[in-house]
């Protein structure tokens, strides 16, 4: 059986948790990553504590990801620095072997459609879910490239357009 292509926007901890499921789930996807590195929006505000302690800051699938692979997880009551859960948490499970080869950072999703239809198209009809989505990505040196997905994970948690 053939499962959908699914598409991930955004390598932060919403990204990386929605790609530790497709993984366990056995399906194939990609993540695309706005900035340079993983968790390029959380690295802007690093400086910053969570609001929650390691505990709970670590999803159980996170940790049991990178327990599995070796590496020591952070735990305790400690609120993080942003930098500290990207540095402990979130590169190391987007360099995992299961996750790394599928980012790719600098790579801003600018426009999506469905492949063919344009926006008024069978509209309320079964037949607009039948064509794959088509993404528009642009690196940051303002080269363009077309991408094609079934399904589209919106997990950026940032509206930076005006």
């Amino acid at each position: 059986m053939s499962y959908p292509e699914i598409a991930i926007l955004g390598a932060g901890p919403v990204g990386l948790e929605a790609a530790l499921a497709a993984v366990a789930a056995g399906r194939s996807f990609r993540i695309f990553e706005a900035g340079l590195e993983v968790a390029s929006n959380v690295r802007q505000w690093g400086h910053v504590r969570l609001f929650t302690h390691w505990d709970m800051s670590v999803s159980e699938r996170m940790r049991q990801a990178l327990e599995d692979s070796g590496q020591v997880v952070p735990s305790g009551d400690r609120c993080p620095t942003g930098t500290e859960f990207v540095d402990q948490v979130l590169r190391p499970v987007s360099e995992l072997p299961d996750v790394g080869p599928w980012l790719r950072p600098d790579s801003r999703v600018i426009e999506i459609g469905r492949e063919g239809l344009l926006k008024s198209d069978e509209i309320g009809t079964a037949a607009r879910a039948a064509p794959p989505f088509r993404l528009l990505i642009r690196d940051s040196k303002g080269s363009e490239r077309i991408e094609f997905a079934d399904v589209v994970l919106d997990c950026t948690g940032t509206y930076d357009r005006p």
